[in-house]
């Protein structure tokens, strides 16, 4: 299903008040890491802006606009710009502000396995990743983050987020090719793959954002 379509629909549901607080939060969540730029280049470049109404409609799309206004109106237009204009803004920070998503100071979790297969491939194959992970104390709202460190020190890597994930086993699959780009060349050599589970966003400065776990894995691209 198209993604704007999504949100909107979610968002019916919101007003509704038939939303969980996880599905709140994934709204919220999806909502600044597609939309954050975009905010934050409005509230620099967008003038004198008074009202959350005359933020938020200048993104013009009406679902982006609807969930935009829920969260700029619960800490109103001045704290909003506060969080959009932070020296490291950040999507899941700016939810759990605006009491669209909830946070666990004493969440825990143990990375149990990290997995990369192949162990030594060459240029242009798919490496495929597995983790799993065991939650002792839920994780509110989190990270799973995956980042790969080639032989010259560049990196490259996704986050996915974690929403109420209660005291169990979880696991969680990624991949990549190794095709060259200019982003990325893949130089022959060995590789560090970096593992990491967060409560909050991984490696943030703000309050309630924490490293649970961390595991680092090598492998080789011949």
């Amino acid at each position: 299903m198209n993604k704007i379509l999504s949100l909107f629909l979610i968002t019916i549901l919101l007003i509704s008040k038939v939303m969980s607080s996880s599905e709140e939060c994934k709204l919220c969540t999806d909502f600044m890491y597609d939309s954050l730029n975009e905010l934050i280049e409005i509230a620099i470049n967008g003038g004198v802006i008074g009202s959350c109404g005359a933020l938020c409609n200048k993104l013009g799309i009406a679902p982006l606009c609807m969930v935009c206004a829920i969260a700029c109106d619960a800490v109103g237009i001045n704290g909003f710009m506060d969080l959009l204009q932070d020296v490291f803004p950040d999507p899941i920070y700016i939810c759990e502000s605006v009491k669209m998503c909830q946070y666990n100071d004493k969440a825990n979790a143990t990375i149990t396995e990290v997995v990369i297969n192949p162990m030594s491939g060459n240029v242009g194959d798919t490496f495929k990743i597995g983790v799993s992970f065991n939650v002792t104390n839920t994780i509110a709202t989190g990270e799973i983050l995956w980042n790969v460190v080639d032989p010259r020190g560049f990196q490259f890597g996704e986050t996915e987020v974690i929403i109420d994930a209660a005291p169990s086993i979880y696991g969680a699959a990624f991949s990549f090719q190794a095709t060259p780009s200019e982003q990325e060349e893949f130089p022959p050599g060995e590789y560090q793959l970096q593992m990491q589970i967060c409560e909050g966003t991984c490696g943030s400065p703000h309050p309630h954002s924490y490293i649970l776990s961390n595991q680092y894995l090598n492998f080789t691209i011949i």
